[in-house]
């Protein structure tokens, strides 16, 4: 899911101490005909597929959030908030092609990501109730920043063919010279002499 800004998942489990940094890194991808992208900075793909799954299951649960632009009434029956629940197990465990597919959701074109690095994981020698101790810090105040952009655009093209078209032009207009220069130099060879 790195294509869309989602980080790997990270579990801690109790009675563990784990210690590490974080990287974050910035990408501006090309929406191309084979991998298409959203260029709109206000476009969200989690509301995108908020937004599908609302519609499959016909009602929306909005106990964290408003269903954006949309206006689908919220789930209040049992069978409404199985079938919410089914739609969004769906998109959640679906792999990222058919999830573009089903959804008709296409990511960002520019995207975050943020990458945990572990330092330490020992087992806690603290006192402890079921519980973990987790502790971030930032590895570097530098980030890792990626643009993809085209290696020959149109632009390289043109620059190509009109560079191309001005030595033929110029080779032909040299011939032109050259040609009237013989047909001077023979004529005067012939009539001169």
């Amino acid at each position: 899911m790195g294509r869309i800004g989602l980080s790997k998942k990270f579990f801690l489990a109790k009675d563990l101490e784990w210690e590490g940094s974080f990287v974050m890194q910035h990408k501006n991808q090309i929406s191309k005909d084979g991998s298409p992208c959203n260029q709109d900075p206000d476009y969200s793909f989690r509301d995108c597929v908020l937004s599908w799954v609302a519609s499959d299951a016909g009602c929306h649960l909005d106990w964290f959030s408003k269903l954006p632009g949309k206006t689908v009434e919220a789930c209040h029956k049992r069978k409404q908030i199985e079938k919410y629940s089914k739609s969004l197990t769906t998109a959640l465990q679906a792999r990222w092609l058919k999830l573009s597919n089903m959804t008709g959701c296409i990511p960002k074109c520019s995207v975050r990501t943020y990458t945990l690095v572990e330092k330490t994981r020992e087992e806690a020698t603290w006192d402890r109730n079921w519980a973990a101790a987790f502790y971030l810090d930032v590895k570097t105040s530098s980030f890792t920043y990626q643009t993809e952009f085209f290696a020959y655009d149109i632009w390289d093209l043109t620059a190509g063919l009109g560079g191309l078209m001005g030595i033929f032009l110029g080779w032909s207009f040299l011939n032109i010279i050259l040609q009237f220069y013989m047909l001077v130099e023979n004529t005067c060879i012939n009539f001169c002499v």
